[in-house]
């Protein structure tokens, strides 16, 4: 819907990655959230790519046109082929978005059934230098239902101290009152030396970090309700976690007797 003559289209993604000896090792980012979620028309829909970086480098995210041959935006000669879901429609309820600093992606109102496009571009700092980037391509399948989404009740973000545990419940409901699956995506859960832990049936985390799990970056978690309606949709809730150093304990001083 988003894309013109989109049958005629080649497909293109890219990636970057920046070694240099000035920064050390680099890994690309991991996207742990498959892009796998239907939209329902006059209800929002949400997702969250659930990017982790192994050296815990800073991520930002934004929305960028979807690339065809050549690794070049889609066109039709020097006429671009690929607009933003919202720009198929003039009005001004129907808005899509995406927070540059957690990767929540929302399409507020969708008006229009139909197959969408979008690219996401989550691009890694170092030191303020940009070191790499990836771009995810992913499909949106509109229909029409009567399906509302589920909701999760916000979650503040976390500090814990590395040897010290942390646990939340999260809450959720359906307005429909369909069954609800929660699914729990982030680094803490699989890419660090001590794993953190997420019952589906509880909706409840747990994790104690260790000193190999301290770093400045915080972690985030993304946390994915989705219910079991003729159309699944889906709410996300995003927190962060910082881990840091236990206190300094007993700290003493003596002087240095260097002769007369």
């Amino acid at each position: 819907m988003n894309i013109t003559n989109s049958i005629q289209q080649v497909f293109g993604i890219q990636t970057q990655l920046i070694i240099s000896p000035g920064l050390g090792h680099n890994n690309s980012v991991q996207l742990l959230n498959p892009p796998t979620q239907e939209a329902c028309i006059y209800q929002p829909w949400m997702h969250n790519p659930a990017a982790y970086d192994p050296d815990g480098d800073s991520l930002a995210y934004e929305l960028v046109p979807c690339l065809g041959e050549d690794g070049l935006p889609l066109s039709l000669g020097d006429i671009p082929a690929w607009k933003l879901p919202n720009e198929v429609t003039s009005e001004t309820t129907d808005l899509f978005t995406i927070d540059a600093y957690t990767g929540n992606v929302l399409w507020t109102v969708p008006l229009l059934a139909g197959e969408y496009n979008i690219a996401i571009k989550i691009s890694e700092y170092r030191n303020g230098i940009l070191i790499g980037y990836v771009i995810r391509d992913m499909q949106i399948t509109v229909v029409t239902c009567n399906n509302i989404p589920p909701i999760i009740l916000p979650i503040n973000d976390k500090c814990v101290t590395a040897g010290d545990d942390i646990w939340f419940q999260l809450i959720a409901s359906d307005p429909n009152g369909d069954n609800i699956t929660m699914q729990a995506f982030g680094g803490p859960l699989s890419n660090v030396s001590h794993p953190a832990t997420f019952n589906p049936s509880s909706y409840i985390f747990s994790w104690e970090p260790l000193c190999e799990e301290i770093r400045y970056q915080p972690y985030q978690m993304t946390f994915q309700a989705t219910d079991d309606g003729y159309v699944n949709l889906s709410y996300i809730e995003t927190m962060s976690i910082t881990v840091v150093a236990p206190e300094v304990q007993n700290p003493a001083a003596a002087p240095i007797v260097t002769g007369k």
